[in-house]
């Protein structure tokens, strides 16, 4: 037992505090910090869609706001758990050492599971169970309700837990037949969340939705989550046999996966370590490439291999592109509830959209930082300084680009823009993307830290990063508001933001060309 609450406690540290060999408080505070984010984030989400639903809801059916609520709890246990069972419960760093000393094999795979069952149980507290006290507050249930509830969140998390340990281990083993495993995996995760963002916005489809259509939409939850549903009629209806059946269903599930898990530990976690490199080693002749595209191409391999540095800048894009979905499906609705006299407000306010897309996304704010201890190699070779900054601000090109490029053509489409509003909105797109990306690479010269024990150190607690996205949220809300002060002249707010911005497109380019080999040289 005591080794078992020894390695707990390190996995537990490892969580919250991130790896280090000293955790001073100021660590233990920013560790607590990028739990209390997310914690946050999920309460205003369980309590602002708990309290919209029950009040767009007729009475008799306020209890399937419990219903709705459990399933995108589900969903984003599922996506979240899946993001941390690669590298925790398989291919996890530590595991030729955890195996070398002396613990038995029982003692690690415990301390494992509770360590992820507990960070289940963190996302579940504030996912659900505000979700439960808002629908209590309206339906006024029996004390069965709390008693259910309280062993509902307990049993929850179990299904969603084995559901993401079982598609990281798919993802895991598939991705590691190719090249690029930590690209198709950083993918999946993205095509994760832009379902539930396209998903999310769909939500409000149900707020005069009719009774029928409501009834529909219990029977379609309890169809693909029955394992939750059963608890639910337990907790609302007082149905103890559903309760029961429900609370064996999950308790089995999990237990027979643990099970599984346990016999063939050693030899999953074995085919996960083969990977690619191991199974399809060949020595080959390497073919000759430029400088600029060696460097590009190692730009590409450090940000998608890296699942924080890649959500970190493509959040805004990605919330951006999946609205701009949902605009396209709506497209007869927008028209019909908008008067014709307010639709010339479409396009100026189009500009401030993507204006808030384009600036909110910059990779260049931590590219000089996540170099780290490799920075003073990079800095011996024979590279030129310009050529090198020229690769990294091509990456945040061709990262944020693309999605909101997407975006684009989507509103065009929704809001019936002409060609020549469309032109324009690309090359708004293309101009403020570079000029962020300037921006991110002048403070990333002047403050960086190399020094860093986890990436996401620099990747969301650095000065530039703050600073990028704090200009980039204000220039895109301002644009925003700027742009309904145009409505009757477009195209004269569409001149005068380009002029702006290539103007401080250019004035950041002279300043980069003359400055930047001499910060370059002072890092270190």
């Amino acid at each position: 037992m005591r080794n078992l609450m020894l390695l707990l406690k390190v996995q537990l540290r490892n969580i919250i505090f991130r790896s280090g060999k000293q955790f001073s408080m100021r660590k233990k505070a920013v560790g607590l910090g990028i739990l209390a984010i997310p914690a946050f984030l999920f309460l205003y989400i369980s309590v602002i869609y708990s309290f919209m639903l029950t009040a767009a809801f007729p009475s008799d059916y306020q209890y399937l706001v419990l219903y709705l609520m459990g399933f995108i709890s589900v969903m984003m246990l599922v996506i979240f758990g899946f993001q941390s069972a690669g590298g925790h419960l398989f291919g996890f760093k530590d595991y030729d050492l955890l195996m070398s000393l002396p613990f038995t094999r029982s003692q690690i795979l415990t301390s494992k599971f509770l360590s992820f069952l507990l960070l289940e149980y963190f996302y579940d507290l504030f996912l659900i169970v505000p979700a439960m006290g808002v629908v209590a507050h309206q339906i006024q249930p029996g004390m069965l309700y709390y008693i259910f509830g309280l062993i509902t969140v307990l049993v929850l998390p179990l299904v969603p837990m084995v559901l993401s340990a079982l598609l990281a281990y798919i993802s895991m083993v598939v991705a590691g037949k190719f090249k690029y495993k930590n690209l198709l995996n950083n993918v999946i995760s993205l095509i994760f969340v832009g379902v539930i963002l396209v998903g999310s916005f769909s939500i409000q489809n149900l707020i005069n939705a009719s009774a029928s259509s409501l009834t529909d939409l219990g029977n379609s939850i309890a169809s693909v989550l029955p394992f939750m549903t059963l608890l639910f009629d337990g907790m609302v209806f007082g149905n103890i046999t559903h309760f029961v059946i429900g609370l064996l269903l999950n308790i089995g599930i999990f237990a027979l996966f643990v099970f599984i898990f346990a016999r063939y530990f050693m030899k999953l976690n074995g085919e996960i370590k083969q990977g690619y490199k191991v199974k399809n080693f060949k020595l080959t002749q390497s073919k000759q490439q430029s400088v600029f595209t060696a460097l590009f191409k190692k730009e590409l391999r450090t940000y998608f291999s890296n699942a924080t540095y890649l959500m970190n800048t493509l959040i805004f894009p990605i919330m951006l592109a999946g609205g701009c979905v949902y605009l396209a499906f709506i497209k007869d609705q927008i028209y019909a509830a908008v008067p014709t006299y307010l639709t010339g407000m479409f396009f100026p306010l189009a500009i401030g959209v993507i204006l808030l897309g384009s600036l909110t996304a910059c990779t260049t704010n931590t590219s000089i930082s996540i170099e780290g201890k490799m920075f003073d190699l990079i800095k011996s070779l024979p590279i030129d300084v310009k050529t090198l900054l020229s690769a990294k601000i091509l990456l945040n090109m061709v990262v944020v680009i693309p999605l909101n490029f997407a975006a684009i053509l989507l509103a065009t489409y929704a809001l019936n823009f002409n060609i020549f509003q469309c032109l324009t909105l690309i090359f708004i797109l293309i101009i403020s993307t570079l000029l962020i990306s300037l921006i991110g690479m002048i403070l990333n010269l002047h403050y960086y830290r190399l020094d860093w024990e986890n990436s996401a150190m620099v990747i969301k607690q650095s000065l530039p990063v703050f600073v990028t996205l704090l200009v980039g949220m204000l220039v895109g809300m301002g644009a925003i508001f700027l742009g309904v002060q145009f409505v009757d002249r477009p195209w004269l707010y569409a001149g005068i933001s380009s002029l702006a911005i290539v103007l401080l497109d250019i004035l950041c380019i002279i300043y980069l060309n003359r400055n930047a080999e001499k910060l370059f040289q002072k890092i270190g």
